[in-house]
C-alpha cells in the first residue's frame, strides 16, 4: 500500500486486498480450538494500513482473552495507530515494537517513506505511555542519493528516541538499532540503481557507530557486507550467474544464508574466475531489458520509470489506499485494479467488561499417562508444550496464572531422558469446579486432543508429592546374556561404587553421594526368547 521504492514485496503483492474483519475473527477462534496455541499472530506486510484495525484488534482480543491467548502483529507501523490497539498489544507477549524510519527526513521523499520525524517521536512517546520499554529501529545505509549528512541525521534520531524512552523508563528502557545495506531489487523503481561501493558503506557504518549514543541501553547491529553484496548479484543477475554459483560451490561455499557459514574466500575466488558477474553491482541501463523482465507481475515498466524519476526529484507518491469516501486512490501502476469499496460495516466488538468472571474454586487433578512412539523423541520442554496445547484444545475450564502473560497452571513429573518411553507418568492441572465422578469421559476428551504417542489412562492421588520417592525402570537388552554373567556384571558395578549418585563440586571434581542410586533389581529375565 505505501509503495516504498526499495521494497520488492510492496509491488509483488499488489493489488491491495483486505479480508473482512468478521472472517478474521471467526477463523481466529476456529484455529485456536484446533491448535491450542498460546499466541495468535497477524502475518501481513503492514497491519496498520487497515482502516478498521482498531475494531479488528478489539474483536480478536475479545476472543483471545477468553482463551488466555496473546496477540502479535508483524510490521506494525505505530504512526497513527489508535491507542486502543497499542493497549491491546501491550498486554500481549511481544516485549517491543518495531519502527522503520529507514533514513533521515531528507531522503524519505526519495524512497517514498511517508513519515516525518515528528510522527516517529510521537509514536515512541505513545508506546511508552502504553507500557512498552523496548523499541527497535530499522535503518538502511547506501540508499540512492545518500550523503554523510544523512548518517548524522540517523544518529540524531537515535539520540532523540533514547531521550524519550529514558524519560519514561530511566532504568528499563532498551533501544535496538538494526542497520541493513541497500540492495537494489528486481521489480522495484530502484531496480536499475547501483549498490554503493563496499569502502563507502563500511565507512558510513563506522561513522554511524561513532555518532550514536552507546551503552547498556543501546544495541547496535548491522548486516554483513559480503552477503549483502552477494544478494545484489543473485537478485539481478542473468543465467551467467549460474557459473559463478557453481564455482563458489566447488570452492567450498555451503549454507551461505547463515553469517557464521558465509565463505567469503570461496565467493571471492568465484568472482575472480567469473568477473563478468561484477557488472550487476553497478547501475543498469533503463533502456535495456532486464534479465527478469519476462516475468510479469502486472506492474508496468512505465510505472517503475515514472517512480524512479519522481525519486530523483524527491517527490513522494501517496499510498494506494481507501479515501474517506470509500473509494480507492489509484496511481495506474499497470494492474488495472477495479476500485475497491469498503462494503463491510464497521461494528464495535464487545469489550473486556462483557467477559464472564469465574468464581468457582479450582480442583487439583493428577492425570496419569504413558508416552511412547514418536512422543518419546520429545524433550522435556517440547513435551510440556505438547501437553499444554492439548489441554487448551479440550475446551476445559482450566486455571491460568494472572498478569499480562497468563500461563496454564501445570506441574509435570520428573523429566524423562530423551528417547525414553514412560508407562506411568503424571501431570497435575487445576480444573475449575469439582473433578467428574466418572473419569472415563474426561480421559476420552483429553486423549482425543493429544498428539500421537501420548495416552492418558487414569487419575492419581492429587495430594501425592510432585517428586516421587522412587522410579521404576525397565531395561531391555538387545543381546541376551546368561544369569550368571549378568549377576557378575552387577556385582562389579556395585563394588566400583556405580550404584551411588555422583555430585560435582565447583572445580568439577566428582565425589560419591550419600544414598544408593538403585534400590533393587526386582526381576532379571535372562531367557533367550
Amino acid at each position: 500500500v505505501q509503495g516504498c521504492r526499495f521494497c520488492e514485496a510492496g509491488f509483488y503483492y499488489r493489488p491491495l486486498r483486505n479480508r473482512t474483519t468478521g472472517s478474521i475473527i471467526d477463523e481466529t477462534e476456529s484455529r485456536l480450538s484446533q491448535t491450542g496455541m498460546e499466541e495468535v499472530g497477524f502475518a501481513t506486510l503492514s497491519a496498520s494500513d487497515r482502516k478498521d484495525l482498531a475494531q479488528l484488534v478489539t474483536g480478536v482480543d475479545h476472543v483471545l482473552s477468553k482463551k488466555n491467548t496473546g496477540l502479535s502483529l508483524s510490521s506494525l507501523r505505530a504512526y497513527g495507530v489508535p491507542e486502543s490497539v497499542l493497549e491491546v498489544m501491550a498486554k500481549g507477549r511481544t516485549s517491543s515494537l518495531t519502527l522503520a524510519p529507514e533514513c533521515g527526513e531528507r531522503l524519505r521523499p526519495v524512497i517514498n517513506k511517508n513519515v516525518t520525524n515528528e510522527d516517529l517521536y510521537n509514536a515512541v512517546g505513545r508506546m511508552m505511555e502504553s507500557g512498552w520499554d523496548r523499541v527497535k529501529l530499522y535503518f538502511m545505509l547506501g540508499l540512492p542519493g545518500e550523503q554523510d549528512e544523512d548518517v548524522f541525521e540517523i544518529a540524531e534520531i537515535v539520540r532523540k528516541v533514547l531521550e524519550i524512552g529514558k524519560g519514561k523508563h530511566p532504568k528499563r528502557f532498551k533501544l535496538a538499532i538494526s542497520v541493513s545495506l541497500f540492495v537494489p531489487r528486481p521489480n522495484t523503481p530502484f531496480q536499475w540503481e547501483a549498490m554503493e561501493s563496499p569502502e563507502t558503506l563500511e565507512r558510513r557504518v563506522r561513522l554511524l557507530g561513532r555518532s550514536i549514543p552507546r551503552g547498556r541501553a543501546v544495541d547496535f547491529k548491522w548486516h554483513d557486507m559480503g552477503s549483502s553484496r552477494l544478494e545484489v548479484v543473485l537478485a539481478r543477475g542473468d543465467r551467467r550467474v549460474a557459473d559463478l554459483i557453481e564455482s563458489a560451490w566447488k570452492q567450498g561455499a555451503r549454507m551461505d544464508g547463515w553469517v557464521e557459514s558465509f565463505n567469503e574466500d570461496a565467493w571471492a575466488g568465484a568472482f575472480e574466475q567469473h568477473p563478468e558477474a561484477r557488472q550487476f553491482f553497478g547501475s543498469l541501463d533503463p533502456e535495456e531489458r532486464t534479465p527478469w523482465e519476462h516475468i510479469d507481475l502486472g506492474v508496468s515498466r512505465k510505472f517503475y520509470l515514472k517512480e524512479l524519476e519522481r525519486s530523483k526529484q524527491a517527490i513522494p507518491t501517496p499510498p494506494c489506499e481507501m479515501e474517506p469516501d470509500g473509494e480507492q486512490l489509484c496511481h495506474a501502476c499497470g494492474l488495472g485494479c477495479k476500485p475497491l469499496k469498503q462494503t463491510e460495516p464497521v461494528v464495535e466488538a464487545a469489550g473486556q467488561e462483557d467477559l464472564p468472571v469465574d468464581v468457582v474454586e479450582p480442583s487439583k487433578i493428577r492425570l496419569l499417562y504413558s508416552r511412547g512412539g514418536t512422543a518419546r523423541t520429545l524433550g522435556h520442554l517440547d513435551m510440556q508444550r505438547a501437553l499444554i496445547r492439548g489441554f487448551r484444545r479440550t475446551g476445559l475450564k482450566l486455571v491460568y496464572t494472572s498478569g499480562y502473560h497468563p500461563h496454564l497452571k501445570l506441574t509435570m513429573g520428573p523429566a524423562l531422558p530423551l528417547g525414553y518411553e514412560g508407562l506411568n507418568e503424571f501431570v497435575d492441572i487445576l480444573l475449575l469446579g469439582s473433578c467428574p465422578e466418572d473419569p472415563s469421559e474426561l480421559l476420552a476428551l483429553i486423549n482425543s486432543k493429544m498428539p500421537a504417542g501420548i495416552f492418558f489412562h487414569g487419575l492419581g492421588d492429587p495430594l501425592a508429592p510432585a517428586e516421587p520417592f522412587s522410579l521404576d525402570y525397565e531395561v531391555s537388552l538387545s543381546d541376551p546374556i546368561g544369569e550368571a554373567q549378568l549377576k557378575e556384571a552387577l556385582a562389579k558395578w556395585r563394588a566400583e561404587g556405580l550404584w551411588l549418585p555422583r555430585k560435582f563440586k565447583k572445580k568439577g571434581r566428582r565425589v560419591p553421594g550419600t544414598k544408593n542410586l538403585v534400590e533393587a533389581i526386582i526381576d532379571m529375565n535372562t531367557s533367550d526368547s
